[in-house]
């Protein structure tokens, strides 16, 4: 990884292509994972966005694809949830990744985890369980041990993946760098330059993804160490940046 760089990217171009994490990028963080809010003016964005670099915009996200669906309300448009283990396509066929589930006990030992430290919220999905500590920052440390037990009780099936005071314990097969080189293979990406924006680890394997296709990655947020070229500094400065393509001017 390298150092990050405090550099404003290029303007947009109606030619590449764009893959976008979805929460601390798009929207911002809230306490819970449900209580954020997608404004009108965000779905109108996306939705220009979209039909601007005709079809050439995907969310990709650690959410599940239902709850994407929930909030951003716009079903064309490509998505990858749980960190690139379930994805939509540009022609709206759905697939998961084979054979994986998570085991019960991994969940049950969440819960009780959780239910032994106030503040802290556990999060199940169909391939993870997640354990958010934003209104307990002080248990991240803990909640990273625990995680990491969890993980060596099974460790060819299971691995760890930190975020933004968030730990998951979710089940290997998949990141977003495969969901970046997944679609890159098919219109409408196909041969276009692939720029990947978000803000979290689970973002840095986008944002090599889109480096290897000869596109490069954009960090939201606070500068760190990062595969990313270039930086925007929160959710509002991101749409700002895809702006001048739902209109068409860019």
């Amino acid at each position: 990884m390298e150092a990050s760089i405090d550099l404003s990217p290029p303007p947009a171009r109606l030619g590449w292509s764009y893959f976008i994490d979805f929460d601390g990028t798009l929207v911002d963080f809230a306490e819970t994972p449900g209580a954020i809010t997608v404004s009108a003016d965000l779905r109108a964005l996306l939705d220009a966005t979209h039909k601007a670099v005709h079809g050439a915009l995907a969310i990709v996200s650690g959410r599940p694809l239902a709850e994407l669906d929930h909030f951003i309300a716009l079903p064309h448009l490509p998505m990858a949830g749980q960190h690139g283990l379930e994805w939509r396509d540009a022609f709206g066929c759905v697939a998961r990744m084979p054979r994986l589930s998570l085991s019960p006990h991994i969940v049950q030992a969440a819960h009780h985890w959780a239910a032994e430290r106030p503040g802290s919220l556990v999060e199940v999905k169909d391939f993870s369980v997640a354990l958010h500590v934003r209104s307990a920052p002080a248990l991240l440390s803990e909640a990273l041990a625990f995680g990491r037990q969890l993980v060596a009780s099974d460790p060819s099936r299971l691995m760890l993946q930190p975020g933004s005071f968030v730990v998951e314990i979710r089940c290997r097969g998949g990141d977003k760098g495969d969901v970046v080189n997944r679609l890159l293979r098919d219109r409408p990406f196909l041969g276009r330059r692939p720029v990947f924006i978000g803000d979290d680890l689970t973002d840095e394997h986008g944002f090599a993804a889109a480096t290897r296709g000869g596109g490069f990655g954009i960090l939201v947020g606070a500068e760190r160490e990062t595969g990313a070229r270039h930086r925007l500094s929160d959710p509002a400065a991101v749409k700002a940046w895809l702006r001048p393509l739902s209109a068409g001017l860019a």
